[in-house]
């Protein structure tokens, strides 16, 4: 595991320690939070100071995160903002480090030159032994010092200074000073250079979690429901209304649509429709073929087509609900049918409509459908721009010497301006 680690075969975009004043930090920091050290010089961590290789070597993944909540963190730089977060209990979790990070870079990078930077997500739970307890799970707040407490010194030394400036003997006031000046001694300036870190808490109402077999809880809803993909019967009851497992795919799309959280095929943009039902019929096709051994390098989209022809017996269910979805929708393309007219193709044809929801695809599409579609050059124009931006890169030629009148070239210009 160390040499994929090494090489960014497995866990890919790890800060790697291995000099030994951050090893030294780490241990001091290990240490501070958990009660144990590693005997290892080299390993790497993640945004959380979690290290996989430290892991195995304490025969425990969790040794900063006890009981998967209340996630402990590790600071050596604030460089481990770009890493992941591995064995993530709480989606919720790497966006609060990563905006911790974010907002206090100035002072973490000061306290990180020379001590690492230890702290807690502390929730207002302390366990989730059972799903309802992760309904009490409201609010996340960052606590976060230094090993050696530099932020806690430094809090202290500045309630110093405010009364030896304040006071009327403070000038005279012997102790005081003695114990601003030892203080100063692990803090430094703080008049110049204030050490504290912001008090950051993060409202946690709808998030996913590993736990019991993985959950989606939507609880600031309009309509709030539980998702479990796994399965529900093992919950028991939850004090939320609707809780869906992952058999119910038309009530989880209709939950969706009620709260505003997606938008369907048929509502989208008719280009950018296009565009991800034929990407998610390319992940398929490619997925089924490279089975057999296909060689798919550097296939074309007419490659794509006789691999569809080639393989169509073998292709899942889901492809062909994809197809007739896809012919619902506006295709991608514009055909020269000759003078003077310009016309925009739908493949197949076919009207608006929204699919029975059957297929994992999303839908089985209407049946019937009526042929090419012809429209005047004057409304196909300034849709041509859009067209040309569209996400699969679509690109036509239009050769001017065989429409009369222009026509050829305003709709060159239109594409490529």
């Amino acid at each position: 595991m160390q040499r994929l680690i090494r090489h960014g075969l497995m866990f890919g975009n790890l800060f790697h320690v291995a000099s030994p004043a951050l090893v030294q930090r780490y241990n001091r920091a290990l240490e501070h939070l958990t009660g144990k050290t590693t005997q290892l010089t080299d390993f790497h961590i993640d945004i959380s100071g979690y290290s996989p290789e430290v892991g195995d070597e304490l025969q425990d993944h969790l040794y900063l995160n006890h009981a998967g909540v209340n996630r402990q963190f590790i600071l050596l730089s604030v460089e481990q903002r770009h890493s992941p977060l591995l064995n993530t209990k709480f989606s919720t979790s790497r966006s609060i480090l990563r905006q911790f990070i974010d907002a206090n870079e100035a002072q973490l990078f000061a306290l990180t030159a020379r001590d690492a930077v230890a702290g807690e997500l502390v929730n207002s739970v302390y366990d989730v032994s059972t799903p309802q307890k992760l309904f009490d799970i409201r609010r996340v707040e960052v606590e976060a010092d230094t090993v050696g407490g530099t932020v806690r010194d430094a809090e202290k030394l500045g309630e110093m200074v405010a009364r030896f400036k304040t006071e009327p003997d403070g000038w005279y006031d012997d102790v005081l000073i003695a114990q601003m000046i030892e203080l100063a001694g692990r803090t430094g300036d703080v008049v110049r250079n204030p050490v504290r870190l912001r008090e950051m808490g993060f409202d946690q109402r709808n998030y996913w979690t590993a736990h019991f077999g993985g959950l989606y809880l939507f609880q600031d809803l309009q309509h709030p429901a539980v998702i479990a993909p796994g399965g529900a019967g093992h919950l028991g009851d939850l004090p939320i209304k609707y809780v869906f497992d992952g058999s119910q795919r038309n009530q989880i799309a209709k939950f969706f649509e009620y709260n505003d959280l997606t938008e369907t095929i048929v509502e989208g943009r008719r280009d950018h429709a296009a565009a991800i039902l034929r990407q998610k019929m390319d992940f398929i096709l490619v997925d089924a073929v490279a089975d057999r051994g296909v060689d798919l390098t550097g296939v074309t989209r007419a490659d794509m087509r006789r691999l569809a022809r080639q393989y169509h017996d073998m292709l899942p269910e889901e492809f062909h609900a994809l197809g007739a979805l896809g012919r619902e929708r506006w295709e991608m393309a514009a055909h020269l049918f000759g003078p003077p007219g310009l016309f925009l193709h739908a493949q197949g044809g076919g009207h608006q409509g929204r699919g029975t929801g059957q297929h994992a695809a999303g839908g089985t599409g209407a049946q019937g459908c009526a042929a090419d579609v012809h429209l005047p050059q004057g409304v196909v124009l300034p849709d041509l721009p859009a067209l040309a931006r569209a996400k699969e890169g679509f690109r036509c030629g239009f050769p001017c010497g065989r429409v009369s009148g222009g026509q050829g070239r305003r709709a060159r210009d239109a594409l490529w301006p």
